[in-house]
């Protein structure tokens, strides 16, 4: 599945842990797919560089399906298309 489009939330410092952390969000056509990353880098790591490596991170938990925390919401869109979909199948039914 391709991805389309990324979305990173606040980013946070937690110095209890020594890690940066954010919700990344991961658009897949009319999916989006949320996971929590985090990374143990040092607090004054360039904010492009930790943006960049949560980014990857989520990626790389999609691509291997190796993350035990995630969401996926539907748009409204594939709601109403399903919606559509299941309708057409009761009046072919029907029809029979």
């Amino acid at each position: 599945m391709s991805i389309y489009g990324t979305e990173i939330g606040p980013v946070s410092y937690n110095p209890e842990t020594r890690r940066f952390e954010a919700l990344v969000s991961l658009r897949e056509g009319t999916d989006t797919l949320r996971f929590p990353c985090s990374l143990p880098l040092p607090m004054d790591t360039e904010s492009h560089v930790v943006i960049r490596a949560l980014i990857r991170q989520a990626k790389e938990r999609r691509r291997l399906d190796r993350c035990s925390l995630s969401s996926r919401l539907r748009s409204p869109a594939s709601a109403e298309i399903a919606r559509l979909a299941a309708a057409h199948r009761s009046l072919e039914r029907r029809a029979a």
